[in-house]
C-alpha cells in the first residue's frame, strides 16, 4: 500500500521560507577562508600534489569539447553515393573534425536506408500495378 497518493506531494506547503540547503551553509562557512584555501591549493599543486594540480588545471584550461566547425561541405547537390568521399576530403582538409564526420556518416546511413525503402516501395508499387493490370486483362 502506497504511503502517499499518486500525484500529491508529501509536503504540500514546501520548504519553510528562509531555510537554507547544505550547499549554502557550506559556502557561508568556507567563504571567509576562500583566499587562504585557494593559496594553499596552489601551493600544494606547485609541490606536486596530483589532486591539487588537477583542481588548478581544471580552472585554468577549459575542458576540451568537440565543437562543430563552421565550414561544412554542401551535400545538398551531391549524390548520396559520393558523400563518403566528400566527407573524407573535408576531414583531410580539416574543415570538419572526426566527431562531425561520425555524425554526418550516421546521417548518410539514415539517408541511404530511407532511399532504399523508397526504392523498394516504388518497385513494389510497380509490381502491384503490373499484377493488377495482368489480372484485369484475364477477366
Amino acid at each position: 500500500m502506497a504511503k502517499f497518493q499518486s500525484g500529491q506531494s508529501g509536503n504540500p506547503q514546501g520548504r519553510k521560507i528562509g531555510s537554507s540547503n547544505k550547499h549554502s551553509y557550506l559556502v557561508k562557512l568556507l567563504e571567509p577562508h576562500a583566499e587562504m584555501i585557494i593559496l594553499k591549493t596552489v601551493e600544494l599543486a606547485l609541490l606536486g600534489d596530483p589532486n591539487a594540480l588537477r583542481l588548478c588545471l581544471e580552472r585554468l584550461i577549459p575542458k576540451a569539447t568537440d565543437r562543430p566547425t563552421v565550414k561544412l561541405p554542401d551535400l545538398s547537390t551531391t549524390p548520396i553515393d559520393e558523400w563518403p568521399s566528400v566527407l573524407m576530403q573535408a576531414l583531410a582538409g580539416q574543415e570538419i573534425n572526426p566527431a562531425n564526420l561520425t555524425q554526418l556518416m550516421s546521417l548518410l546511413e539514415y539517408a541511404k536506408q530511407n532511399q532504399a525503402k523508397e526504392q523498394m516501395t516504388e518497385e513494389l508499387r510497380q509490381k502491384m500495378e503490373e499484377i493488377i493490370k495482368k489480372n484485369q486483362r484475364e477477366y
